[in-house]
């Protein structure tokens, strides 16, 4: 009896232990179930952020895309149409001139723009918003962009152009470089 009463307060010891434990354990798996749903959540809603932002990237993309279209249009007819009428017209009027024939005039070129570095890599401060409107002239650095004399022009001709300009850039913010953990 004695052997079996020392058993049962043993049982009754382990038993105790093993529900404490199980208490525990329950209140640690609460614990991780509630950090697993936030952190489900967490996740759903950058994954919603981040289709959202694709979503706008595509369709400002398109809008630039756009865009460029038509300013590369026109200055196509800018070059091509009115640029050339110009000359056609000035052409045609000095034929008859005797000071300053056609063969006489030679007009300056130049070559492309050629960008020099920009004063700042990128701007964490951009898109810097005014008003609830995004003011491109407040955040990035300065780029001066430059182009060579490749025919200089004679006195009849069409004189050169502006050989530097300055132009925003480094609108942009700048990146982050990621640090991930060991596997767990």
């Amino acid at each position: 009896q004695a052997e079996m009463d020392k058993n049962k307060d043993e049982w009754d010891k382990l038993r105790e232990s093993l529900n404490e434990q199980m208490d525990v354990i329950s209140t640690q798996k609460g614990e991780c179930q509630t950090a697993f749903n936030e952190a489900t959540g967490k996740k759903n809603t950058l994954t919603s952020e981040s289709t959202t932002k694709t979503e706008e990237s595509h369709e400002l993309t398109m809008h630039y895309e756009k865009y460029m279209a038509t300013c590369h249009a026109r200055v196509e007819e800018l070059l091509f149409t009115d640029v050339c009428a110009v000359r056609k017209v000035r052409n045609e009027v000095m034929k008859s001139s005797s000071t300053s024939p056609t063969e006489k005039i030679t007009d300056c070129d130049v070559a492309d723009w050629v960008a020099e570095a920009c004063s700042v890599p990128c701007d964490d401060t951009c898109p810097h918003k005014v008003g609830g409107q995004v003011d491109p002239f407040s955040c990035g650095g300065m780029q001066t962009l430059r182009r060579a004399v490749l025919v200089n022009a004679n006195e009849f001709g069409i004189a050169c152009p502006a050989l530097t300009r300055e132009t925003r850039c480094g609108q942009y913010k700048c990146p982050v470089d990621c640090v991930m953990s060991e596997w767990s």
